[in-house]
């Protein structure tokens, strides 16, 4: 059975995204009997979207997914966006996005 997956997608310069996003992993969590991880993926919710709301200029997709032992948080934005590079892992989507995880 793949593990439990939950998405939400900002609009390109939606300001109020920002405080939709920090709900929905806060919602999420609690759904899933996970809110020891909140406060940290609220803060990493709370820099990256509006870095990728201001800066990239571009819509910006958030996906969280459950596993057994972490949650795995997902940031959709442009391929021309360089957020957190040296930070956060990146992969490459067919899609020419880039998408930054974080793992709790």
């Amino acid at each position: 059975m793949a593990p439990p997956t939950e998405s939400l997608h900002i609009q390109q310069r939606d300001l109020q995204g920002v405080k939709a996003a920090r709900s929905f992993v806060n919602q999420q969590l609690t759904a899933w009997g996970l809110t020891d991880m909140a406060d940290s993926l609220q803060l990493i919710v709370s820099e990256i979207v509006p870095n990728a709301l201001i800066h990239a200029g571009s819509d910006v997709d958030v996906r969280l997914r459950a596993f057994d032992d972490h949650v795995r948080s997902m940031y959709g934005i442009p391929a021309a966006t360089r957020l957190c590079r040296h930070r956060w892992r990146t992969a490459r989507k067919a899609t020419r996005r880039r998408s930054t995880a974080a793992v709790c």
